[in-house]
């Protein structure tokens, strides 16, 4: 799942699903919100977006269910916060 417009992503799902980030260069200010409401993992992918935190090694976060993660991109990377 490539993310879009919306700023909130609810995944509920019965298999495990990857949620991939936009580019974060093409994103500045951009913020996204997403939670896992599945029993199955859903992995968070910046792997062509210009990774994750201030380290471009780091480019996945895995939610359990329950677990929210939110981005912000400064134009450069994604930054959880």
């Amino acid at each position: 799942t490539v993310l879009g417009l919306a700023d909130f992503y609810s995944c509920a799902a019965s298999t495990p699903i990857t949620v991939t980030l936009p580019q974060a260069t093409l994103s500045p200010g951009r913020k996204f919100e997403i939670k896992s409401r599945q029993v199955q993992d859903v992995t968070v992918d910046a792997t062509t977006s210009g990774g994750l935190f201030s380290n471009e090694l780091v480019n996945t976060i895995l939610l359990a269910t329950g677990d929210s993660v939110t981005l912000i991109s400064d134009g450069v990377i994604w930054n959880v916060v």
